[in-house]
């Protein structure tokens, strides 16, 4: 794994909802499908290709690998396939990636350094495919040695996969998260964010004072930067002060809506503004690089881009 985090060059543009823009292309066939997007690379690796390619043309910075629901275990369970093959699948999520921007820096001539590729790690509960991760409740009766077996699958697939950092997202809980970086740190600590879903202003899906996590994991080797994502942008600026008084930068991909069979995604009521308009708040407060999670299109994600850098993309159509 490369070392480096971009934050001193902040703050930066992380990429927006892979499942989301992947349905809107026209594969809805992984909203049923246990490996959800991470079905789309071996169905429909160009559309994935096109998803990173969609959002660097509005502003990312930073595009994650399609791996998010790439549990290896359940990479091997679901195709039936050894687990050298499975890790296979994730290294080639992150060589459509890293394919994406040389591919953005090719048509408009920019510097390959400015641009980064993260390697998506979810939590535990993706081998559960339950979505607990928006209880973490699954901590309290889980083995340690289960929930470690978990992240050394994931990190052993990272480490053939070429990314520049590593994102542990949708964390519901302290104690998971420390698990996943005593793991981690058996593999030459590469840095990393760990960012994690937030059920108010206050707790993390499990109940965690923010404040509390952030102070823990800003004293764990190899975390360069801890987050916010997976969780209502009401709740987020919230967050943020609680978090003040610890020296560390911030990432912030909230969510931006829920998908529905009937509507696709919509904006429920309690966004009481859009999260472009949002962005100027977060940086005040210590968001350094500022993305979007589920229900964030490149569309959207456009508006978050012009709040960091200005109106710098125009003529995107999607």
């Amino acid at each position: 794994l490369m070392i480096k985090m971009p934050l001193l060059r902040g703050p930066l543009v992380l990429d927006g909802s892979m499942a989301t823009t992947l349905i809107n292309a026209g594969c809805d066939y992984i909203e049923d499908d246990p490996l959800w997007s991470s079905r789309a690379l071996l169905k429909d690796p160009k559309k994935v290709l096109q998803t990173h390619l969609d959002f660097l043309k509005v502003g990312a910075d930073i595009v994650q690998t399609n791996t998010y629901q790439a549990c290896i275990s359940r990479l091997q369970d679901v195709l039936g396939i050894s687990i050298r093959e499975s890790y296979e699948i994730v290294e080639y999520a992150a060589s459509l990636a890293r394919r994406s921007i040389e591919h953005f820096i090719e048509d408009n001539g920019r510097n390959i350094s400015e641009y980064y590729v993260a390697g998506s790690v979810g939590p535990y509960a993706v081998s559960l495919c339950d979505g607990s991760e928006y209880s973490g409740r699954y901590i309290q009766n889980t083995p340690v040695s289960e929930i470690r077996k978990y992240y050394h699958d994931q990190f052993c697939a990272m480490t053939m996969a070429r990314v520049d950092f590593l994102a542990l997202e949708t964390m519901p809980s302290l104690t998971e998260a420390k698990i996943a970086l005593e793991v981690l740190s058996e593999y030459n600590h590469p840095s990393c964010w760990v960012s994690f879903s937030c059920k108010d202003e206050y707790r993390t899906n499990y109940g965690d004072l923010f404040s509390d996590v952030v102070y823990e994991i800003s004293r764990c080797p190899g975390v360069t930067a801890v987050g916010i994502n997976c969780t209502k942008p009401d709740f987020i600026s919230g967050l943020l002060k609680q978090a003040r008084n610890v020296l560390m930068p911030f990432v912030v991909y909230p969510n931006s809506g829920r998908w529905t069979r009937a509507t696709g995604w919509v904006e429920p009521p309690y966004y009481s503004k859009p999260i472009g308009e949002r962005v100027q708040e977060w940086i005040e407060l210590g968001a350094r690089i500022i993305g979007g999670c589920c229900g964030v299109s490149p569309l959207q994600l456009a508006e978050v881009s012009k709040s960091v850098k200005g109106p710098l993309v125009q003529n995107c159509h999607f």
